[in-house]
């Protein structure tokens, strides 16, 4: 008996170490990295709380609360067998934790030396730390609009993109940071400035309206974007990633995740939020590609015309503006006038009209005698 008992269990052993060998054919799934606790009393999640676990801008990782404020929360580990795809946590990657749409930030007293903003992703890992049910967080802005190789710009050679405030308050997005992957985690990220950041005419507007957009010139920043690409969005104080977009097929670790992509944003042509501010974690889904936005960096200029002679005795005379614009057109030109009786105490500026198109003219007809002023504003 004895005997018989040892060689079975040599056969066990044998067993075994080909289920081993045959194991490490195909790569597995990395083992997920799990946090999970109950809130202290004055933060306690209320049941049904969606929390999620996000890496470099995707979302890994998603469970609810129960009852009792208690969470669990796995984020899955990446699977190595799809190497041009980023599909869950490396050793290392830092973890980013919302609760139901709320970023999560450190609490007063914790008893976890981890619980602040992110953990740090270990295979395998467990960890037990509180969240905050009542956490602040920077402003989640989105990235709605990017154009690549613009038609508007002279030479079609400038990327950008626009950036939409869904909150109700306004944001300044200098505290913002445009970031790429080109290859690694965290990758370059390059901060918005108030010369790159314009409103719909190309005036440096670095404050977004709430409920606004600004644009953001790429290529002025530096950061090139390519037809196939990725772009993320970070609040430079926190650290947090508030937006990431993918496009086209990259087919490149780690800038391709497993969500889906939108189209390719082609010359002429954009992608935007097909409803602003909308974010499902589905690019393909969540974004539009339609023909490039009218955005015009150059205001039109208009001056009115000299006229000759100075002096005039006949009433009415006609008024001609010269208007021009280096990207989009003059879509019409206004003109006004002022009045003073001894060339030196005016009135007030009053409308002539709106003309449409050119040559851009109108007729005057003086309301008494003594000195006018004109000017004219293009559109």
């Amino acid at each position: 008996m004895k005997k018989g008992i040892l060689k079975g269990a040599s056969v066990v052993i044998v067993v075994l170490m080909v289920a081993m060998v045959f194991s490490g054919v195909k790569a597995a799934r990395i083992q997920p990295y799990t946090r999970f606790g109950d809130d202290a009393a004055t933060w306690l999640l209320p049941a049904g709380t969606l929390v999620t676990a996000w890496i470099d801008g995707k979302e890994y990782g998603a469970n609810t609360s129960l009852a009792t404020g208690y969470y669990a929360l796995e984020t899955l580990g990446d699977d190595t067998a799809t190497a041009a795809v980023k599909e869950g946590g490396l050793n290392g990657d830092a973890i980013q934790y919302v609760i139901n749409g709320r970023l999560t930030t450190a609490l007063a007293g914790s008893f976890c030396p981890n619980d602040n903003i992110t953990d740090t992703f270990t295979a395998g890992g467990i960890l037990r730390g509180w969240l905050g049910a009542n956490a602040t967080q920077p402003p989640l802005l989105k990235i709605n609009n990017i154009t690549h190789t613009s038609n508007v710009f002279v030479g079609g050679t400038t990327d950008y993109i626009r950036i939409y405030n869904p909150t109700g308050t306004a944001h300044d997005i200098t505290f913002f940071q445009i970031g790429k992957n080109d290859g690694a985690i965290p990758g370059t990220y390059w901060t918005i400035t108030g010369v790159s950041a314009l409103n719909s005419i190309g005036v440096s507007q670095p404050i977004v309206p709430a409920g606004g957009y600004v644009y953001v010139n790429l290529t002025a920043l530096g950061c090139a974007i390519g037809a196939n690409d990725e772009l993320k969005l970070r609040n430079a104080t926190s650290g947090y990633i508030v937006d990431r977009v993918e496009w086209g097929t990259i087919n490149a670790y780690p800038d391709e995740t497993d969500m889906p992509n939108a189209a390719s944003p082609i010359a002429g042509n954009e992608i935007h939020r097909t409803t602003p501010g909308t974010d499902t974690n589905d690019c393909s889904v969540d974004f539009t590609s339609v023909a490039e936005d009218a955005y015009d960096p150059w205001p039109p200029t208009s001056v009115i015309d000299a006229i000759v002679p100075y002096w005039r005795t006949t009433s009415p005379i006609t008024i001609t503006a010269t208007a021009s614009d280096t990207g989009s057109g003059v879509y019409n030109v206004s003109a006004w006038y002022r009045y003073a009786v001894d060339n030196a105490t005016w009135g007030a500026w009053t409308a002539i009209g709106t003309d449409t198109a050119a040559a851009w003219s109108w007729s005057f007809a003086p309301a008494a005698n003594g000195y006018y002023q004109f000017y004219s504003r293009a559109n």
